[in-house]
């Protein structure tokens, strides 16, 4: 086949839905509006690749087009390789690089999160300190989701779901991306409007990932009552072997 041609940039999405957001069908609200921006425009010539694990347990990577998802690859999962699993995200990656080469790469994660504690609320699963996403009850921790990204080149990571700004994930993941987006708090099960995010974060040049930030938090914060709920941080990860230096240095002089 002839090699594709080089786009400024890629994003894959990487959907972890089959949970109760796939259930709910948050999942197919959110590929209409990244179809949305597609026909808007808003890639300038940019590739928008999701892989897609959905509630009854199909998995493909698709690319967004004006006319819907065009399907690339299709994955089994009868090897035992959930979407939370790192080979299995690594190995999608990969692929993305394959089928949507590109100058610049991002990634968003979708799906739950529970970055370094527990949620608390629920206990249909038992879920595990310092993790990511949830497939069938299973889910990913923060130490295999560095090893899936590590050497993926990839410029930012975002991530669509809850509590997954605290400085010890970013501290994990330090190496594999030079910036994160992300909320410390839990977020609406609505997450980001990626009718609002496509553009900024194919924007020419670096992503316009404090743009991105911002969209999420004003369309929060223009809602009422408890809808009115959101915390956005962009972090660069360049500074935190300093704050863990300096962090060091403080509770030693406090010991």
């Amino acid at each position: 086949p002839d090699v594709p041609a080089t786009a400024h940039r890629t994003v894959l999405v990487y959907m972890a839905a089959n949970n109760s957001l796939g259930n709910q069908r948050y999942d197919e609200l959110d590929l209409a509006e990244m179809q949305d921006a597609v026909r808007n425009g808003d890639l300038g010539g940019g590739h928008l690749m999701v892989f897609r694990a959905d509630i009854d347990g199909n998995y493909t990577l698709s690319e967004i087009t004006a006319q819907g998802p065009v399907t690339v690859k299709t994955y089994s999962s009868s090897d035992g390789l959930t979407s939370v699993h790192a080979k299995r995200m690594s190995s999608v990656i990969d692929d993305v690089k394959a089928f949507a080469p590109a100058d610049s790469y991002g990634l968003i994660l979708w799906s739950h999160g529970m970055g370094w504690l527990q949620d608390g609320i629920s206990d249909d699963f038992e879920p595990k300190a310092k993790s990511w996403g949830e497939d069938n009850r299973r889910t990913m921790n923060i130490t295999s989701l560095r090893n899936a990204l590590t050497g993926k080149d990839l410029d930012f990571v975002y991530f669509d779901c809850c509590y997954m700004a605290s400085v010890e994930v970013a501290y994990e993941l330090r190496k594999v991306t030079p910036y994160i987006i992300a909320s410390a708090i839990e977020l609406p099960a609505e997450g980001m409007r990626y009718d609002l995010n496509i553009a900024p974060l194919f924007a020419k040049g670096k992503a316009d990932l404090i743009g991105a930030a911002r969209n999420t938090f004003n369309y929060y914060d223009s809602r009422l009552g408890a809808e009115r709920t959101c915390a956005m941080s962009v972090i660069a990860t360049a500074g935190l072997d300093n704050l863990a230096s300096a962090s060091r240095a403080i509770y030693r002089a406090s010991g």
